[in-house]
């Protein structure tokens, strides 16, 4: 994602959040192989492309330590 690059990711953890403004991710099912494959075929349909939307360290930065001011009130 850094790069710009397409990306295929499982709907676990927070993946799902962490790839919500990136337009360049495909999210797959965990554990299914049918729909890892089916993810793989439409990031290969996107190679050559460029996106945008990732967040910064600044953002990461600010958004720990937003959480970390509401947990220590």
């Amino acid at each position: 994602m850094a790069k710009g690059l397409p990306v295929v990711v499982t709907r676990v953890g927070g993946l799902v959040e962490a790839t919500a403004s990136y337009d360049g991710a495909v999210m797959v099912e965990a554990a299914n192989p049918a729909s890892l494959a089916e993810g793989v075929e439409r990031g290969a349909n996107l190679v050559g492309r460029r996106f945008n939307g990732v967040t910064s360290w600044g953002q990461t930065v600010s958004g720990y330590s937003d959480l970390i001011g509401r947990i220590c009130k």
